[in-house]
């Protein structure tokens, strides 16, 4: 029989417990807030085998990883950081430094915004001379995800509905963040039209990227009449 002097001490034994529950949580938010970015590449995925990969935001740690796993020659950011920050200018620094080409094509965090972008990113994405390209965005589900279905739609010549599931292995919701769907559907001709005649859709500005690199004189193909995002 266990003395009373023996026994557990069932209070301090309750009190060490939730402190370990309380550390564990802590520790595991801190990882998530502050460490996490910097050791694992978020939403990392191959879309074409030594051509395309995907992810979403990257600090200077985790981009070299994408760059020592793809071989990554061209990155196309669809808006991981407002420009003028320390981390905007870090990501460019270490683009510069990695010999990587960097575009940014800065674009609104549920998907939508200048279609005239993506015609840009497909061009990007398809120029044997930008190979292997990277696509990211912040989150890695919205931006990313239009690319890439627009890529497998327009280039792989796949269905809206083959192509769309892709984004639900990246943390995009239909429930939740439908107006992608919308947006895709919405633009999918214009920006068909418009990668495949060399020009660009009307209304909208030309990415300064693109004028940089020598479309000044674009073919302006008209835009839907259905509402625009």
């Amino acid at each position: 029989m266990i003395s009373r002097r023996n026994r557990p001490n069932s209070k301090r034994f309750r009190l060490t417990i939730i402190a370990l529950v309380v550390g564990i949580t802590s520790g595991a938010l801190l990882f998530d807030e502050f460490v996490k970015d910097h050791v694992i590449i978020r939403k990392f995925g191959v879309v074409e085998t030594g051509q395309i990969t995907r992810s979403g935001r990257m600090t200077p740690s985790t981009m070299r990883k994408v760059h020592d796993r793809s071989h990554a020659k061209t990155m196309i950011d669809l808006g991981m950081y407002k420009t003028g920050t320390p981390d905007e200018i870090a990501a460019q620094e270490t683009a510069d430094e990695l010999g990587m080409v960097r575009h940014r094509l800065f674009l609104r965090g549920d998907g939508t915004g200048n279609p005239n972008y993506y015609v840009h990113a497909l061009r990007l994405m398809t120029d044997p001379d930008n190979l292997p390209v990277h696509v990211h965005c912040n989150a890695g589900a919205q931006r990313t995800s239009v690319a890439i279905i627009l890529y497998r739609v327009i280039i792989q010549g796949q269905t809206i509905p083959e192509a769309y599931p892709e984004a639900f292995n990246y943390g995009h919701h239909p429930s939740k963040d439908w107006i992608l769907l919308h947006y895709v559907t919405t633009w999918l001709e214009p920006i068909r039209q418009a990668y495949a005649t060399g020009g660009w859709i009307e209304g909208f500005d030309i990415p300064e990227d693109a004028i940089a690199m020598g479309y000044e004189a674009p073919i302006v193909e008209a835009a839907p009449e259905i509402g625009s995002p």
